[in-house]
């Protein structure tokens, strides 16, 4: 059964939140879903909210699982744990500092579930600010992922965010380091 991780009816839908909501619930067919909204370049003006980080170059393909990473932790060794092997793990997660982000990271890692996966893509990690002598999220995130030898990349519009895309677990898709998004290869709905 697919579901959709994405905006929750109760907030305000920005113009790209409403886009891509309709885009994955709405069009019975592919699309290509997270990729940041346009950004008006100028003469001083750089974006910073929504840079694309390539962790680690190439293309994966495989059905999409995943979400809030702090949850996804907790399904391990349940009944509910997704399959890993071959697929592509979606996460972001809200209010945990970086040492938390390192400790559910190693957890995954630890029982095995990181290594079989084709492709990661990380969304925002909102609120999750260092407090005092600790790593980065970007930090966190390069040690543990990089060294799996898979595509990872990091910054996608997914999360506790404003301008949020609806992620449909469970579809097969395409993740291209070189293309800032996710390829659905099949519909959500039907």
């Amino acid at each position: 059964m697919v579901t959709f991780h994405g905006p929750i009816a109760a907030q305000n839908f920005t113009d790209y939140t409403l886009s891509q909501f309709k885009q994955v619930l709405f069009d019975a067919q592919a699309a290509t879903i997270a990729a940041p909204p346009a950004f008006e370049t100028a003469e001083g003006r750089a974006e910073r909210d929504n840079r694309i980080t390539v962790i680690t170059p190439g293309v994966a393909e495989g059905k999409l699982i995943g979400g809030n990473l702090s949850l996804m932790v907790k399904l391990v060794g349940t009944p509910y744990e997704p399959d890993y092997r071959g697929n592509i793990l979606i996460l972001e997660d809200v209010s945990e500092a970086p040492y938390r982000i390192d400790g559910m990271l190693t957890h995954l890692k630890l029982a095995g579930k990181l290594q079989q996966l084709a492709g990661i893509a990380f969304g925002k990690c909102s609120d999750c600010e260092i407090d005092g002598n600790s790593l980065s999220i970007e930090q966190v995130l390069n040690d543990h992922l990089q060294p799996l030898g898979i595509p990872v990349i990091r910054g996608l519009m997914i999360g506790h965010i404003d301008d949020l895309a609806t992620i449909p677990i469970g579809v097969r898709a395409r993740l291209d380091t070189s293309q800032p998004a996710i390829q659905l290869l099949e519909s959500g709905v039907s």
